[in-house]
């Protein structure tokens, strides 16, 4: 009964064996004896962790070859710096942790030559590397590495600089490296100077390619400079440096040199020259030249070459195959296509014409229409004609290619004979180009002259720049503010001396002569963007208290041709009011201190403050154009009412006015023409009325006079100064000279 199997299926065996599991089932259970575990395998990965770092590092089979380190020169302390650079990937691959190894063997290189280069000259003798190295080193695990890094060091040096390890006994990588850094990098005044010529002074290329190399040589120099706490040379000093390094390129490439062009007006390096915008100056020209440089290269391999056949001998015969030379390929580059032009119209002189036959290659394709008989191309890419001769010379024609040859080119007919024949002509090139690029040279000369037109007349009306007033005036134009300006004002000799503190200070404002400013000064005057533009770009022509209307005078729209006709009045517009402060007057006096304004007319109000502030606009206007260089300033001051006063010096309100006129009219050479113009302009003959009884609005007849004398100013600044002395030759004789002021006679020598 015992041996029965039980009911449910299970026996005293199974029951002993679901016995046996339940215990089993319950320990997997366990969550104290899963902890236990777990604690138990992380003590054993953190012995593991613990031996390996005690043990040696595992350094790679083999022994990689490192870039190899260049010889002292004049180029070392940028050359140990790229060197440097390249071994970063080869240390970093010597085992599985070389990188960090690498990156602290750096980190106390840095530390020894900061230590190095602030040390005295005794100090220097004393510093050891050993004592910069840190604990991380020091580390007996890098040992192997440390001596594999040492040999393929010790192999890819010079042997100068080997023979001076080996002579130190030195040995590790950072004692090494620590010896190599202070040969190619000594931080002395020699050093010092060689980085700052070679960024004020770099070396001017002469192709694409070498331009890269110099701008890449450039960034490096101002990275050193910036390492050893060096100030860089003055902004406006790095990019005239970078002016002559690129200068010869960017005349060979046009469409780069107006891009550049375009670029420095945007980061304002002519104007407010700063060290950023002297290096994304020069990260400009390295995109741009790079472009240039590889146009260079792919440009002769990549066009087509004209195939060409040696000339047959005439004797026939059987002559052994020669090996032709290979085509020239600099005319398909292009500095050929450029050099093309110029060489079309060399002539040489009468030789021999056996010599050169040699040399000569009859082309393979003919065009159409074209005769060849007695055509040969030379080597230099030009076509010249050989007339028919019973001898083995040939006649050439000689002399330099004049400009009417160059018109008959066009129609294809030469007369360049001697003999009177008429010679038809089928050159390679571009003729047309040639006209244009002689036309360019022809402009660029009447500019020039033009120019030294200009200045001539520019210095006939400058004052004496002795006079301490115009000392400060001239500073003020170059670096802007109002210290300047009071300074010049409260001078001895100066003009406005009189003025009261008040007058003074009303009519100098603070202002910055940076475009980003002028452009914020511009919003005062009422117009559309578009306007402020043209305003930042074009020079002006300012009519003060021009009155009502918005529109332009017909007759004063030629003043706004090629320039911006600016009208000023309180009655056009409430925010054109002079008296307002940071309003319009400075705008008016940002635009006269950088030499934007051409000049000024106006009939001013009976306001002694606002005559004030038009005398002071036109004096600073004139300082700015000598001091920046441009075309003199012009400036007519129209009033009955207001002359009048200002002669009279009754009037409380007017002493200040009339106490500095005489003074002002004398330092800005400006000259009273009948009893209500003031000015600098040359009217022909007597000008006509200014207005009509019972009006304050000019005639027809003055404005077409006006804008007739300001045309003529245009040719002929200096044309009533001139009249002038003319009438004082009147005088007797002896006595011109006497009857002339101090500064009419500078003025008559300048003439």
């Amino acid at each position: 009964a015992s041996g029965a199997p039980d009911a449910r299926g299970g026996g005293p065996q199974a029951a002993g064996n679901q016995a046996g599991q339940m215990p089993a089932a319950r320990a997997v259970d366990d969550p104290m004896g899963a902890l236990m575990r777990g604690m138990a395998q992380l003590q054993s990965a953190m012995t593991e962790s613990i031996a390996s770092r005690s043990k040696d590092e595992i350094v790679k089979p083999g022994q990689a070859e490192l870039p190899k380190l260049p010889d002292l020169c004049s180029n070392s302390a940028i050359d140990v710096g790229d060197w440097l650079h390249g071994l970063q990937n080869h240390m970093g691959d010597l085992s599985s942790n070389s990188g960090m190894w690498w990156k602290e063997v750096l980190a106390c290189l840095s530390r020894y030559y900061e230590a190095y280069l602030s040390a005295s000259h005794v100090g220097k003798l004393s510093l050891r590397s050993a004592d910069y190295e840190s604990d991380f080193l020091k580390d007996t695990r890098w040992l192997r590495l440390d001596k594999r890094a040492a040999s393929m060091i010790l192999a890819c040096i010079p042997e100068a600089v080997k023979s001076d390890i080996l002579a130190a006994r030195l040995a590790g990588t950072l004692p090494m490296l620590a010896r190599i850094v202070v040969l190619y990098r000594p931080g002395s005044v020699a050093e010092r100077q060689q980085i700052l010529q070679a960024l004020e002074s770099p070396t001017a290329a002469r192709s694409s390619t070498e331009a890269v190399n110099e701008l890449r040589k450039w960034s490096r120099w101002m990275a050193r400079a910036l390492d050893m706490g060096l100030q860089p040379p003055d902004p406006s000093v790095l990019i005239k440096g970078l002016d002559c390094m690129t200068k010869s390129v960017l005349n060979d490439h046009s469409d780069v040199a107006f891009r550049i062009s375009m670029l420095r007006y945007n980061l304002e390096v002519d104007t407010r020259p700063t060290i950023k915008g002297a290096q994304d100056l020069q990260q400009a020209l390295l995109s741009e030249l790079e472009q240039v440089a590889f146009r260079t290269r792919s440009g002769g391999s990549a066009a087509a070459t004209a195939s060409v056949k040696a000339p047959q001998p005439a004797g026939g015969g059987d002559g052994s195959p020669r090996k032709q030379k290979p085509p020239c390929k600099f005319y398909l580059t292009e500095k050929g296509e450029s050099r093309e032009m110029l060489d079309l119209w060399k002539y040489i002189a009468p030789t021999d014409y056996v010599s050169y036959e040699a040399r000569w290659r009859q082309p393979d394709c003919q065009i159409q229409g074209e005769c060849t008989q007695g055509t040969r191309a030379t080597t230099g890419g030009n076509s010249y004609y050989r007339a028919s001769h019973s001898s083995a010379t040939i006649g050439w024609c000689n002399g330099t290619c004049h400009l009417y040859g160059l018109v008959e080119y066009l129609n294809g007919i030469y007369n360049l004979n001697p003999a009177g024949r008429t010679l038809v002509a089928k050159f390679l090139g571009r003729g047309v180009a040639a006209l244009d690029l002689i036309y360019e040279i022809e402009c660029e000369k009447l500019r020039e002259l033009r120019s030294a037109t200009k200045a001539n007349a520019k210095s006939l009306w400058m004052w004496a720049t002795d006079k301490p007033w115009a000392q400060h005036l001239e500073t003020f134009v170059r670096e802007g503010g109002r210290v300047h300006q009071l300074q010049a004002m409260n001078a001895m000799g100066s003009p406005f001396l009189g003025w009261s503190e008040l007058d003074k200070s009303l009519a100098s404002e603070s202002i910055d002569l940076g475009d980003k400013a002028g452009w914020i000064y511009l919003r005062a005057l009422p117009g559309s963007r578009q306007r402020r533009k043209r305003l930042m770009s074009m020079p002006w022509v300012v009519h003060l208290f021009s009155g009502p209307g918005h529109a332009v005078d017909p007759l004063f729209r030629e003043l706004d041709d090629g320039r911006v006709l600016v009208q000023i009045d309180i009655n056009r517009s409430k925010s054109e009011d002079l008296g307002m402060i940071a309003g319009v007057y400075r705008c008016l006096l940002w635009g006269a201190a950088t030499g934007r304004i051409d000049g000024f007319f106006g009939s001013p109000p009976v306001k002694p403050e606002l005559v004030q502030k038009m005398m002071w606009l036109v004096t600073v206007a004139k300082a700015a154009r000598a001091e920046h260089g441009g075309h003199p300033v012009f400036a007519m001051f129209e009033g009955e009412k207001v002359m009048k006063l200002r002669r009279d010096a009754d009037v409380e309100r007017w002493k200040a006015v009339v106490g500095s006129w005489e003074k002002f009219v004398e330092a800005t050479c400006l000259e009273e023409i009948g009893e209500s113009i003031v000015t600098n302009l040359a009217f022909d003959g007597a000008p006509p009325a200014a207005t009509e009884r019972g009006s304050s609005r000019w005639t027809f007849e003055f404005k077409e006079a006006l804008v007739q004398a300001v045309r003529l100013w245009g040719r002929e600044p200096e044309a009533l100064q001139v009249a002038k002395w003319v009438k004082k030759l009147d005088i007797k004789d002896g006595d011109f000279m006497e009857s002339l002021s101090d500064k009419e006679l500078a003025m008559w020598r300048a003439h």
